[in-house]
């Protein structure tokens, strides 16, 4: 028996010395549940300047800002704009110098903008505590020209720029005229100028970047061929290209399937990223990644499996996607030609199942994720990770010819086997002993009685 469980130890060890188990270090620092709560539509989490993280979406109807500590503890909760009949949705936030915020997004729902007090507000001032200093409304307190905030940038020239749209003309009865928005305020919230900029898309997302030169780019959709609200069909990236105040350089539009859904606009020096969700076949949309250059000249296009739900940069200069799967979610790192570098799933195998949203990188060279339970999508999240170890990976190289999985299957096996053999050649080799030494008895008592 002491035998047996020597070979066993043995054996055991044999197969984990030969195969190593990949993605046995998981990569989640800590979860958090946010609880049922919307996440904004185009940034809904930062990294502040005290290593913390500021959340926005709406709740209770309201504009929703939630600041987290470094560990994802909840330090305060606000929400604003809850009494108000219609519901209020913050889809942007930036932290301001003196440790504030701003929260840029949408009053009202469309098409509810007739309400007594319309579009309530599209641009919050608050300071470190969450109180509000100051709100601020782009559009008009009636059904004529409603603006719906979607992204806000800081501005190299001071102030900020707001992009959105706003619908001008709608009626109960009858759509009215959408138009790309581009608002350059100052610091206070005040005007500084607005352009229009026409579009055939009703309540068309927007998203922007300032560009090298002061200038910005907007990436928001068109449609290819004829406007029919009522069909979503034929839809192309747009990308315009402005001057410091606004002013068109360029107006690029990018044709690759009946359906081209943007979903993120990322610089990189002079080029541009478009992130977004296309029609490949059969109905199914995968994640499509475009860069063009300055001009707005296409450099590569590159698709991957999935939905993606937003992009941005890391501080080393590529790309961080985050994309929704099957069974849950996968955060992508990209490299300037679109190569993965590397990626951590979240499809409840190695880590939990989870749908992530926005992702951003923190200063202490890790990364933290807004999202929702894959099994229960109302409830969010907010998800903090290590990056995969590049030396020591925790996952196998994608080019290898067998999975993981099928490693650790075959180590099983081959021990199994390893096992067996020893067994049976230990139980043959005792039957050998036991034939001997029965021989031996009989040759010993045959020579007893030949004497």
């Amino acid at each position: 028996m002491r035998s047996y469980i020597v070979v066993f130890v043995l054996a055991l060890l044999l197969s984990t010395s030969l195969f190593p188990c990949f993605g046995a270090d998981s990569a989640t620092i800590w979860v958090v549940e946010l609880g049922e709560i919307s996440l904004g539509m185009t940034r809904s989490v930062i990294e502040t300047a005290d290593g913390g993280f500021a959340v926005v979406g709406a709740k209770d109807g309201g504009f929703l800002l939630m600041k987290l500590d470094r560990d994802g503890d909840l330090e305060w909760e606000r929400v604003y704009g809850a009494e108000v009949e219609f519901e209020s949705f913050a889809n942007d936030v930036l932290q301001t110098p003196d440790g504030g915020f701003l929260l840029a997004g949408r009053g009202t729902p469309w098409p509810n903008f007739m309400g007594p007090n319309g579009t309530l507000f599209n641009l919050i001032r608050v300071n470190a505590h969450g109180n509000v200093e100051w709100e601020r409304i782009y559009g008009t307190r009636n059904i004529e020209a409603p603006f719906v905030a979607y992204a806000i940038v800081k501005s190299s020239r001071g102030g900020y720029a707001i992009v959105g749209y706003s619908e001008v003309g709608w009626s109960p009865v009858a759509s009215g005229s959408c138009r790309i928005v581009l608002i350059k305020i100052d610091e206070q919230g005040n005007m500084e100028w607005r352009r229009e900029y026409p579009s055939d898309v009703i309540c068309a997302y927007a998203y922007l970047v300032e560009t090298g030169d002061g200038g910005y780019a907007i990436l928001t959709l068109a449609r290819s061929y004829h406007f029919n609200h009522f069909c979503y069909d034929d839809l192309d990236y747009v990308l315009i290209r402005t001057d410091p105040e606004g002013n068109i350089i360029w107006r690029k539009q990018y044709n690759y399937t009946r359906v081209d859904d943007p979903k993120a606009l990322v610089r990189a020096s002079d080029d541009f990223l478009l992130a977004g969700n296309v029609l490949i076949h059969e109905n199914k949309l995968n994640c499509s990644v475009i860069k063009v250059d300055e001009e707005g000249n296409v450099e590569w296009t590159k698709v991957y499996s999935g939905l993606i739900c937003s992009a941005t940069t890391s501080r080393d200069g590529v790309y961080l996607l985050a994309m929704k799967s099957p069974s849950g979610g996968v955060i992508l790192k990209i490299n300037s030609e679109g190569g993965i570098e590397w990626d951590v799933r979240y499809e409840g195998d190695n880590q939990p199942a989870l749908i992530p949203y926005h992702v951003v990188e923190t200063m202490d060279g890790a990364y933290a994720f807004t999202g929702a339970k894959a099994e229960n999508p109302q409830t969010k999240v907010l998800v903090k990770f290590k990056p995969p170890n590049l030396e020591e990976p925790a996952e196998p190289p994608k080019n290898y010819l067998v999975s993981p999985a099928t490693i650790t299957a075959v180590a099983a096996i081959v021990s199994s086997i390893l096992l067996v053999a020893i067994i049976i050649h230990l139980k043959k080799r005792g039957r050998a002993q036991s034939k001997g030494e029965k021989n031996e008895k009989v040759a010993l008592r045959n020579f007893k009685i030949g004497i």
